[in-house]
């Protein structure tokens, strides 16, 4: 189920990302950025069996992609500052995914040992 929402999310990221850019009130442009590669990769790691880096770089790849379609795209234009933003926030989440596998597999553990002695 969570790759069928990896995919879902991947599609509509790329349809947003080609699509003339919708009005913003103020400038949320790079955390829309951080926020969706946040998720993306979030997503990525939950549905494939991937290391941090591996999702990080897979992550970048897929913005840097983005952003260079973008370029042919008369109406959007590919930035460099966005693919920084795609890229901490996929560090970033590839990090928190990181800490709450390790916190889930601690947990197992404790209740595993509960009522035994040591």
């Amino acid at each position: 189920m969570v790759r069928l929402f990896f995919y879902l999310y991947s599609i509509i990221l790329t349809v947003l990302s080609v699509i003339p850019a919708l009005p913003q009130i103020g400038k949320p442009d790079k955390l829309n950025h951080f926020l969706a590669f946040f998720l993306f990769v979030i997503l990525l790691r939950a549905s494939y069996k991937v290391t941090s880096l591996q999702g990080i770089i897979l992550s970048i790849t897929f913005g840097a992609v983005i952003e260079i379609i973008q370029l042919f795209i008369p109406y959007r234009s590919g930035e460099v500052l966005d693919l920084v933003a795609d890229g901490i926030g996929a560090i970033l989440g590839s990090t928190l995914f990181s800490i709450l596998i390790r916190i889930k597999k601690v947990n197992k553990f404790d209740r595993g040992n509960k009522g035994e002695k040591h």
